[in-house]
């Protein structure tokens, strides 16, 4: 499957679901989704955690809300040093996927988009973010596990400043990191890092003893697996960020039989079909 381009993305980008909406937990896009904030609230000092785990974040600094093409979206000042956290890692142990849609002010600087790891320790993390200080304007995902064992799965951007951006962050196991820019693949990265201590979890800033990466722009969604999205999925998403709030058949209801890697009911389904009064169709 090729990827899509920017502009198809645009054509076919769906509405943010509004505040109160929950994610469908039959749907293939929400299996083992642990983490899913969707910027919908509009205003406040946090951002609501719709997956698994009631993760919901703190407001550091003073984020602003905003509105535009991709909904409501948090705005966040580097200079200022905003960002959401809350002291609990939504993941401590691989596979991990991270995911987030951002519009940057510049992409000369490095920033941090989404993160979890030791709030104490300048040694224990993983992350996606992009790194505008080195050429070609890197995106990467990252971990680290020792003063200066930074490991990274690159893709170079060649810039993209003042647009909308999907990246995501595939944290298969110890020896496997692979990042993904608007649904195309960077370069594999097989260093042995090994989590240990996560205890924090943060949009917009690395937030570690020396706070670095403050990200400045725009953020309209963050989303956390505790499993490998295939490239399939991951394109999905950028069509689709989301997919996973859409109704589908109930598979206990109705008996549907999902296929793989899709997002909509494709499957089939079996037994009769019985009409109003009970009978078959």
């Amino acid at each position: 499957m090729q990827p899509m381009s920017q502009e198809e993305s645009t054509l076919s980008f769906r509405p943010k679901p509004p505040l109160g909406s929950l994610v469908n937990p039959h749907h293939p896009l929400a299996d083992k989704l642990v983490g899913c904030w969707i910027m919908n609230e509009g205003g406040g000092d946090k951002v609501f955690d719709l997956g698994k785990r009631g993760l919901h974040l703190s407001a550091g600094g003073t984020p602003e809300w905003g509105i535009g093409e991709r909904g409501q979206n948090v705005i966040l000042d580097g200079v200022s040093e905003d960002y959401f956290q809350i002291e609990v890692a939504a993941l401590s142990s691989h596979p991990i996927t991270m995911l987030c849609w951002f519009n940057p002010d510049a992409d000369d600087n490095n920033e941090t988009l989404l993160w979890v790891g030791d709030k104490a320790s300048q040694n224990y993390g993983t992350g996606i973010d992009y790194n505008g200080t080195e050429a070609n304007d890197p995106v990467e995902a990252f971990s680290y596990n020792a003063p200066g064992q930074f490991y990274a799965s690159v893709y170079e951007t060649n810039g993209f400043a003042n647009t909308w951006h999907q990246l995501v962050g595939v944290f298969a196991s110890n020896t496997s990191r692979l990042v993904y820019f608007d649904g195309k693949p960077g370069t594999e990265d097989t260093n042995n890092s090994v989590p240990s201590g996560y205890d924090r979890t943060s949009i917009g800033a690395l937030r570690r003893p020396a706070d670095t990466g403050y990200f400045s722009g725009k953020i309209a969604c963050a989303m956390i697996w505790n499993r490998v999205l295939t490239e399939n999925e991951i394109q999905q998403l950028f069509a689709n960020p989301y997919a996973m709030f859409e109704p589908i058949f109930d598979p206990m209801l109705f008996g549907y039989v999902a296929g793989v890697g899709v997002n909509a009911p494709t499957g089939a389904l079996y037994g009769p079909l019985l009409g109003p009064m009970g009978g078959p169709i």
